[in-house]
Order: C-alpha cells, then structure tokens, then sequence
C-alpha cells in the first residue's frame, strides 16, 4: 500500500542494513510500476471529485461584459462595500500606531492593540458565514458598515490602550461583515463561468484601494490630525 520504494526501506531497516540508496537502485525503484501507480493514486485530483459530486447550482449562463455585471445594482453595492470597507479599516489601522507614538505608548501597548484589530478582522468568521444565512446579504454589510462606523467614531474619544483597543477590534469586526457580505452577495450575481474574471477584477479595485489610501494616509495625518482621518 505505500508502494514499492517505502516497502524497500522498511525491509532494509528490520534487517539492519544501511536505508541509503545506490544511484542504480534509486533509478530502479523510482521507475517501479507499483511505485508509480501508488504515487499517482495519492494525488488524485480530489477537488475535481468534488465538484463532481457536488455541483453548482447556479446556470452556467453566457459570459457577460465586465461592465454589464457592475451596472447590476448588487453587483455595484458589494464591489462598494468591500472597497470602502478596506479604506476605512486600513486608514485608520496604519495610524493608529503612530497616533498612540505621539501619546508615548509602549510598543507593546501598541502591539496589544493591533493584536485586538487583527482578531477583530478573523475571529467573526467563525460565526459570520451562519449569521449572513440567517439574516442576508444586505443586512450583513450594513450591520458592517455600522460597526465600521461606530469603530471610527470611538477611536479618537480616548488615546488610552482599553479604548483603542476596543475600538480597533470594532473596526476589525466592522471589516470581516463587510467582506464577507459583499463578496458572497457578489458571487450570487454570477454564473460560474464569470466567477473568476470578475471576482478577479473585484480583487484588483480592493487592493488598488488598499494601495491608495495606505499611501496617502500618512501624509493625512500630518497635515490633519487622527480624528480628521478616522471620523
């Protein structure tokens, strides 16, 4: 079962002798059927069975313009939601370091922030795939840009670690919804064949967002301040 080359060595190790492998035995075991069919049935394409034994149920349908498929109004309010969604959290997350600096926090003060932010951001998955199915597509991004709303709103109130830290976890939750949210309404206004393109270009505004506001952010929050930037 674990094939030829596997059963060889455990011959060799139970009788003592040495497990390495001349060059001419190598080519011999390497070029063995058994091995080979044994190393092929351990990548089997699992992912294809899968798709076999669970197919879509969306249509296959006809590949439309990308321009088409982002004048659908859902398809418009989920592309938003995750582009705004990542500006608001990264521009206020990238300061917010240097905001607690000027206050003269500890770096791991600053650290335990963050951390809250990050676990902020994932933490929600555990839950959120169930709660979008209860509740739907359009209330969980409103629910997350509220959140996101209430994180920007809480951050400047307090420069002290417990505040901060809250808040950033906020923005953290604020983010996972609109995310998670957004990009599952976007996947159900396209049929398979569309899926990659255009979930492909989705993923090209949020990190051409991303980019631009992690550029521009700094030079923000110098000429303004960190309630300019998160409110």
């Amino acid at each position: 079962m674990a094939g030829a080359p596997f059963r060889w060595w455990c011959s060799a190790a139970s009788s003592g002798r040495s497990w390495r492998v001349s060059p001419p035995r190598r080519w011999e075991l390497s070029s063995s059927p058994s091995a080979w069919t044994n190393f092929r049935a351990r990548i089997s394409p699992v992912g294809r069975e899968l798709a076999k034994r669970y197919p879509s149920s969306a249509p296959e349908g006809q590949l439309r313009p990308l321009a088409e498929i982002f004048r659908q109004p859902a398809a418009l309010t989920a592309v938003v939601a995750m582009a705004l969604g990542q500006v608001v959290m990264i521009a206020v997350m990238v300061i917010t370091s240097l905001h607690m600096e000027d206050h003269h926090h500890a770096r791991s003060s600053i650290y335990s922030v963050i951390s809250a932010h990050t676990f902020g951001m994932y933490a929600p998955s555990i839950f959120s795939g169930w709660l979008l199915d209860k509740i739907g597509r359009p209330k969980m991004i409103v629910i997350g840009a509220a959140t996101l709303l209430l994180a920007c709103v809480a951050a400047p109130l307090s420069p002290n670690i417990l505040p901060l830290g809250f808040a950033l976890f906020l923005l953290g939750v604020g983010w996972n919804f609109c995310f998670v949210g957004g990009s599952t309404l976007l996947s159900d206004q396209l049929s398979p064949l569309e899926r990659s393109r255009t979930q492909g270009m989705n993923d090209f505004f949020v990190g051409l967002a991303s980019a631009v506001i992690s550029l521009t952010s700094g030079f923000l929050f110098d000429a303004t301040s960190y309630t300019v930037i998160a409110i």
